[in-house]
């Protein structure tokens, strides 16, 4: 097993067992009903599984609901296969979560998490722990955020180089939802002196050697400083320092946990939309990257948030590593479904080498710009009480805080040699398309809409192709043989100038008199890249323009109108009333002949 991982777990998991370059590794924690094991790649993924299943059901204990942790850096290599096996976990109710590390570790890693209702993750750099830690983090809050104070949450991880002699500096934020158990810890690769370490709190207050919580572990080229109690809320500072003659690989993480009854933590739940991108496949691959962001239950929106994406393969010259970032957008647009649902989206684009691509969320609100919203029916709009009228989400200013979680990984595969020069895919279908302004006096009609991108919502569209028609049938099924509003009606806006995505687009249309007042007009768009990729259709909007007269006209003809009324009734009342002094003069003029 790699020698950073052995680290990590003997100083992280602080339970009984034994370790070495090449040991199967068993990790028991009964309190939490979980086994983890750590195989090399010459022992036998199943026995391990089957063997934990049986510590699960020791006593006579239903193993339902028992997680195991798979952590392995090889593949299996003989009988009897995981395949086998399956259905026996799948049987006992067993949760399987995996985590492979290094760039040999087996691929059904994935199947089998996803067989058994757990999660898969591949750690990819051995000179960051932070980023393991950040993985075991994603695995304990994956089992246990049915119980919040369960749950570790990373706040802080970065993995740098430091030059002989230097310091660098950072700061990470202790929000009022955790505090409890929090642990900064920084690890060195190369052998030499330990690093020095100071955190400044809240007040200022400085935490160094001489601090109690403050432990440096030679062995583990680590120092480890442990907050007592619970921790202050507001923005920690710290500066690491390397007295050293030589550049050390650091790796750097905090962690902390909820406060005990305190509102639910602020968390983060990435998700990725499959487990395996193959070019080969038809149709072209996509690939979402989701993080929902939460405190407790209710949304956190307007919040920062970005997936890292990290791809290392193993070539004969030596191992090549790939970053990438993507910003995911809580827009309504693009891979999001719902604006403000605090489920932030994005489709990723930028493959580089086949590979496991490792995904880390960061979610900060460093800024201050992020709101938690209340009394939301969440992913529809606001509520709709008894009584009929519709209360708009209460939404309440979101503290600074940061969060930092594993999304797992995906596998890419075929990629193709012309990967980087070749558009493989068309912009992102626009699903917000609205009407916001109609005038039929000056025949002109305000469409908006979220901007699209070049490839799915990454980059800027070349254009838009705007089109009309009478019939919404027409327009959904055959939107290449409807008129377009170019060459027909006028355009005030850049139909030919899109905007980055996810920014606002406007534009005002100016319809001839060849649609007539009263008649409906159906329209949607396609963004078009620029090597003529073409989006799916719009949502269609439609367009009716009314009869429209000035106001002192309207006012003018009401009166008449009134008058003439009034003028009628009275013309039929003096004939009804005329009728009736007529009926009784000759109903008189009767009695009298009679008598």
């Amino acid at each position: 097993m790699h020698r950073i991982g052995c680290r990590f777990l003997l100083t992280i998991w602080t339970v009984p067992f034994l370790a070495n370059s090449a040991s199967n590794v068993v990790l028991e924690n009964n309190g939490y009903n979980n086994v983890l094991i750590a195989i090399h790649n010459d022992v036998d993924e199943v026995d391990g599984l089957l063997n934990r299943i049986k510590i699960l059901e020791s006593n006579g204990a239903d193993p339902t609901g028992g997680t195991v942790v798979l952590i392995t850096d090889g593949t299996e290599n003989e009988p009897p296969m995981i395949s086998t096996v399956i259905n026996t976990l799948v049987g006992a109710g067993v949760v399987v979560s995996c985590i492979g590390i290094g760039p040999e570790a087996d691929e059904q890693l994935a199947f089998i998490a996803s067989e058994t209702g757990g999660s898969s993750y591949h750690h990819v750099d051995e000179d960051s722990v932070a980023d393991l830690s950040q993985i075991f983090n994603s695995v304990e809050f994956y089992r246990s955020n049915s119980d919040w104070n369960m749950a570790t949450l990373q706040i802080y991880s970065e993995t740098i180089i430091l030059a002989a002699s230097d310091v660098i500096g950072g700061n990470f934020y202790i929000d009022s939802t955790i505090g409890e158990g929090t642990t900064m810890t920084v690890f060195w690769k190369q052998d030499s002196a330990p690093i020095d370490l100071t955190i400044n709190d809240p007040d200022n207050d400085v935490i160094d050697d001489s601090y109690s919580g403050y432990e440096i572990k030679i062995d583990f080229k680590m120092v480890e400083v442990r907050i007592a109690g619970v921790a202050k809320t507001g923005r920690w500072e710290f500066h690491v320092t390397n007295p050293t003659i030589e550049a050390l690989t650091l790796s750097i993480s905090v962690n902390s946990k909820p406060t005990e009854g305190s509102t639910p933590p602020l968390h983060v739940s990435p998700h990725i939309l499959v487990n395996k991108v193959n070019f080969t496949d038809t149709p072209s691959p996509m690939m979402i990257i989701s993080a929902e962001v939460l405190r407790g239950y209710d949304a956190v929106i307007n919040a920062n948030v970005t997936a890292i994406l990290r791809v290392s393969t193993a070539l004969d010259d030596g191992t090549v590593t790939e970053v990438s970032t993507l910003t995911l957008k809580d827009n309504g647009a693009g891979g999001d479904l719902h604006e403000d649902d605090g489920i932030y989206c994005a489709f990723f684009t930028s493959y580089s080498i086949d590979g496991k691509y490792n995904i880390k969320i960061i979610v900060n609100n460093e800024d201050a710009s992020a709101g938690i919203v209340y009394d939301a029916v969440r992913n529809r709009g606001p509520e709709i009480p008894t009584d009929g009228e519709p209360n708009e989400p209460i939404t309440e200013p979101a503290e600074q805080f940061t969060r930092i979680a594993s999304a797992g990984y995906f596998s890419v595969s075929d990629l193709p040699p012309n990967m980087t020069s070749h558009d493989w895919f068309a912009p992102s279908k626009v699903t917000d398309l609205k009407v916001t302004n109609i005038s039929s006096e000056e025949r002109t009609a305000v469409l908006s809409w979220t901007a699209t991108g070049d490839d799915y919502d990454q980059g800027t569209a070349s254009f838009y192709d705007i089109r009309f028609s009478s019939s919404f049938s027409e327009l959904r099924n055959s939107f290449e043989s409807t008129s377009s509003v170019e060459g027909h009606h006028g355009i005030v806006g850049g139909l030919h100038a899109p905007q980055n995505s996810g920014n606002n687009e406007v534009i005002t249309l100016v319809i001839n008199n060849s649609v007539i007042t009263g008649q409906r007009v159906c329209v949607a768009l396609q963004a078009v890249d620029d090597s003529g990729h073409k989006s799916e259709t719009s949502n269609i909007v439609s367009i009716v323009f009314h009869s429209e007269e000035p106001m002192h006209m309207r006012s003018d003809q009401t009166k008449t109108i009134i008058l003439a009324s009034c003028i009628t009734v009275s013309i039929v009342v003096t004939i009804i009333v005329v009728l009736f002094i007529i009926r009784q003069l000759k109903m008189k003029a009767s009695i009298a002949v009679g008598v």
